[in-house]
């Protein structure tokens, strides 16, 4: 049956209404539908099926089955609060120590930025939240240790090595070793001494008893790195590349 209407299409037990341009359009049971208006010299041409008994009944049960079903996931991950310890911020890093726990070492913030403490603390029991909040200052790092120059610690095959650099009465990159997981440490020994008093930017390791580093240079930055072998200084790059196209270059530190 075809239909041609003007703009309030009336039509009782309609299921599909196609419009001119091919629209289905789906009609329940006695629908009123609102059509734009069209001049008297244009009509709508649409095409009407009468619903059978099945459809009808369906149309009209009060428990009907939707067809459609939508289903709205979160896919952004949520991480919930662990621990709170609710300290101070501050440069920090941490790696696993042989035995599984959790080494942190941090570098405090406050005062002039040179007089800052290199801490370390060890978490075996994640659950623990004193652990969390408990550190201990590394020897001879009180209140000596640049405050913005980061800091690091590495697994190297057992032996921990945590590195800082000296703010006071001298910019010499510190190390530490602990062989106890963290346990206890020995330090600080001198690894390298940045030219100029230049101050660094950065330090990492990547656990193969090393240690890189970029420190201020006029003009640039400078990228420097340091191997050890047996708790010593092993060899120092003596080439040191400015971003700037440019290189500088200075003598290792010597060795006790």
């Amino acid at each position: 049956m075809l239909i041609l209407v003007n703009s309030i299409l009336t039509i009782p037990q309609i299921s599909l209404i196609i419009a001119e341009d091919n629209t289905p359009v789906v009609f329940s049971r006695y629908c009123y539908y609102p059509l734009p208006t069209f001049p008297h010299s244009e009509r709508l041409l649409l095409m009407v099926r009468t619903l059978g008994a099945p459809l009808t009944t369906a149309l009209a049960s009060q428990t009907r089955i939707p067809a459609l079903t939508l289903t709205a996931e979160d896919h952004v991950l949520h991480y919930a609060t662990y621990q709170t310890p609710g300290l101070a911020d501050a440069w920090n890093d941490a790696c696993l120590a042989s035995d599984n726990s959790l080494v942190r070492v941090q570098v405090t913030r406050g005062g002039s930025g040179f007089t800052s403490n290199f801490q370390v603390q060890r978490v075996t029991d994640p659950t623990q939240a004193a652990q969390w909040s408990t550190w201990t200052t590394l020897p001879g790092a009180s209140g000596l240790i640049f405050q913005d120059g980061s800091c690091e610690i590495a697994n190297s095959s057992g032996t921990l090595r945590a590195f800082a650099q000296r703010g006071t009465s001298g910019n010499t990159l510190w190390s530490w070793t602990s062989t106890d997981n963290g346990g206890t440490w020995s330090g600080p020994v001198s690894v390298a001494t940045p030219p100029g008093g230049a101050l660094l930017k950065g330090i990492a390791s990547s656990g193969n008893n090393d240690v890189f580093f970029l420190y201020d240079v006029l003009g640039g930055e400078a990228m420097g790195c340091s191997f050890s072998s047996g708790g010593r200084v092993a060899r120092v790059c003596s080439s040191w590349v400015r971003w700037a196209s440019t290189s500088e270059r200075f003598a290792p530190p010597s060795l006790n």
